[in-house]
This record gives structure tokens, C-alpha cells and sequence, in this order.
């Protein structure tokens, strides 16, 4: 998710957070009780990271304030801190404590920064209402019990929601973005590099026909197959795919020019070209996905291992393959200076494979020198 998205994803939950309590207005003290405002705040943290959290937690009750005099000027204070906690701490909470199971992960982050959030709010106000008429127990009422209805709303709706955006591809929170900061993956200047090599890129490729033939030989593609060539390039591999037993392959790339290449190239009516960043990607149902001499460009690993979990059909696989070990891999890749930039080390087989052990069981590994291969199949 780039910087870009996190902003509007953040301003609509902003909206959301303003409109919301306008919904509970004729109900008496609905705010209290049901706490609409926290949601969106909440849900931010999550999806946008910690930072947009925060800036969410304090945009959403001012301009609520100030455009409908609800938060109240008495109790804004304590508002801004509490929600701006929740904001923070689901967000930085949830990419930090890792735990296999999702729906754990997402608990142990709500609970925290319900707790905490709460918390801040009393604090805020203790010292705001030094008189003595905020107490622990006018905080233990407001906090928990006269918003007890409204916990249990969070408790249910948001994991519900944080699973639906995810389902629908809406949002990906698998990325490694602790902060939310990041401006996206390098796809544009990825696709300006490789735009500017697709002219020369057949004369630098050194594999044979045959070559290609028996490296796509070891990709265990069976007959009738539908194949996804992930960052085909001028479609080096595509034509070998049919003859290997594909029914149809349909071959994506960032590069326009790759593709434009590959299309005049490649004439079979079973291979179909589409310029396209894969992390946005939306087709699904493939048996096998084969990313060829291409994955260290996929520099966020969890969100490239995510989207092919989503793109493959139930027990389908995915096939890494390369036709050079990682250390020639490398060097090439480091004496290139602009294209280490988007470009990541490519571990040996044998460490590279615990990326996908979330979603795939590993069922091939070959890394003698000669040929780079992993191949896995999802569960």
C-alpha cells in the first residue's frame, strides 16, 4: 500500500469518524454509550499504520467539534489523547507482535489500545479536572461501564471489518511497513528501468532454446494447465510453457515496452500479455504461477508471497525459478547501481523457502549451481 492510499484511506475514515456520530445524536448520551468515533480511529491504525492512526485520532474529534460542536470544548482534550492512543497503538501493536493466527494478532492489538487509550483519557483528564471532580471511579464508570454496549461493538465489528477489506483485496496488511511511511513498492521506477532495457533485453538474455526447454521442464507444469507468468519480460518462457502442457498462460509485467515486445514476438492464441504491477493484480484461479529469473525484484516478500497465495486456486503452486545461482544473481544485481535500488539479495534455496511457508507447503528445492528452484504448493 503506498503513501497515497494511506491518505485517502485515512481522510475517509477522517469523514467517517465525523459523520458517524451524527447517526446516535437523537439517542440521549449515544456517544458515551456506543462510542462511534473510536471505530474509524481504530480501524485506521490498523489498515494505514501507526503515524495515519494518530494524525486520524486527532483530525476525526476536531473537526467533529468544529463542525458540529460534538466533542464538546470540556472534554475535547482527553478526546484528542484517547483516540489519538488508539490510533497509534493498534497500528504499531499489529505490526509488531507478530502471531501465526490473524485473528489473535488483530485481539492482542484491539485489547491494547482499548486499555491504553482508556487509560491516556484518564490521566488527560485527572489533570485537567485537578478540583477533584474526575475521579477513578467517574473514570472506571465512563470507561467501561456506561461504554460497555459500545466495547462489545468494537470487540465484534472491527476484526469483522479488518477481514472483509482484506478478503475484497482492498487492503493488504501483510506489508513491512511498521510505520506506514514508505512511498509504496519502487513500481514506477522499476517499470522506467525495465522500459529502457526491453530493446536489448533478448540479446542479453544467454539461454538457448534448449535451455529454456529444460528449465521449464523442471517447472512440473501438467497438461491442461492454466499458467501465470509472473514479470514475463519479452516472454522468454511463455511458448515453452504451451509446449511443456499449458492450456493458457497469461504472461504480466510492470514494463509497457516489455509487453508491447512480447506480443509482436509471440503470436500463440493461447498466451495472452498484460502490462501490469503485479501487487495489483485482481485475476484469480491459476494452477500454477512460475516467476522466472524476476523474484529478488519482488523486494517486499510478504506481500509478494500474499498475492500469490490469492492469485493460485486451492493446490495450486508456484514455481521460483532461476537459470544462475544466487551469487552470479547477485553480483549482477549489485554491479548495477540503479537497479539496486529496487532489487533484493537472493538467499540460497534453502532460506528463500521459509518466506512462502505461511501459505505453501515446499515440495522442491534445487540449488546446485546450475539451476535455482523452488516450488510450492498451496494449502
Amino acid at each position: 500500500m503506498n503513501r497515497t492510499k494511506r491518505i485517502v484511506i485515512t481522510g475517509l475514515l477522517i469523514a467517517v469518524g465525523v459523520v458517524l456520530p451524527l447517526a446516535f445524536h437523537s439517542v440521549l448520551n449515544a456517544g458515551a454509550i456506543f462510542l462511534p468515533m473510536h471505530i474509524p480511529v481504530m480501524l485506521c491504525g490498523f489498515v494505514a499504520g501507526p503515524v495515519f492512526g494518530v494524525i486520524c485520532g486527532l483530525l476525526t474529534p476536531m473537526i467533529s467539534s468544529f463542525a458540529t460542536g460534538m466533542p464538546v470544548a470540556a472534554i475535547l482534550p482527553g478526546m484528542l489523547c484517547e483516540l489519538a492512543t488508539y490510533g497509534f497503538v493498534s497500528g504499531l501493536v499489529f505490526r509488531t507482535v507478530k502471531i501465526k493466527k490473524s485473528i489473535v494478532n488483530i485481539y492482542v492489538a484491539l485489547l491494547t489500545a482499548m486499555l491504553l487509550g482508556r487509560c491516556m483519557a484518564g490521566f488527560v483528564n485527572g489533570v485537567i479536572f485537578l478540583s477533584g471532580k474526575y475521579t477513578v471511579t467517574a473514570w472506571v464508570a465512563a470507561s467501561f461501564v456506561t461504554a460497555l454496549p459500545g466495547i462489545l461493538i468494537q470487540l465484534v465489528l472491527i476484526p469483522a471489518l479488518i477481514f472483509a477489506l482484506v478478503k475484497a483485496n482492498l487492503v493488504d496488511l501483510d506489508g513491512g511497513d511498521i510505520w506506514g511511511l514508505k512511498n509504496g513498492r519502487a513500481v514506477k521506477k522499476t517499470k522506467e528501468y525495465f522500459d529502457g532495457l526491453a530493446e536489448r533485453w533478448d540479446a542479453m538474455s544467454r539461454e538457448t532454446p534448449e535451455r529454456l526447454e529444460y528449465l521449464i521442464f523442471q517447472c512440473e507444469i501438467e497438461k491442461g494447465e492454466s499458467v501465470l507468468d509472473v514479470a514475463c519480460g519479452t516472454g522468454l518462457i511463455d511458448d515453452a510453457l504451451i509446449r511443456a502442457g499449458a492450456a493458457e498462460v497469461t504472461a504480466i509485467d510492470v514494463s509497457d515496452k516489455m509487453i508491447e515486445i512480447a506480443k509482436t514476438k509471440n503470436q500463440n492464441d493461447n498466451v495472452r500479455y498484460y502490462a501490469q504491477d503485479f501487487y495489483e493484480m485482481l485475476t484469480r484461479g491459476f494452477d500454477t504461477a512460475v516467476i522466472f529469473n524476476a523474484y529478488p525484484h519482488f523486494t517486499d516478500k510478504r506481500a509478494f508471497v500474499k498475492k500469490l497465495n490469492n492469485a493460485l486456486k486451492s493446490g495450486g503452486k508456484f514455481v521460483v525459478l532461476h537459470s544462475a545461482p544466487p551469487d552470479v544473481i547477485n553480483h549482477g544485481h549489485g554491479r548495477t547501481g540503479k537497479l539496486r535500488m529496487f532489487s533484493k539479495a537472493l538467499k540460497p534455496a534453502i532460506d528463500e523457502m521459509r518466506n512462502f511457508e505461511r501459505y505453501f507447503d515446499i515440495t522442491k528445492t534445487v540449488d546446485d549451481g546450475d539451476i535455482y528452484l523452488i516450488i510450492g504448493t498451496k494449502r
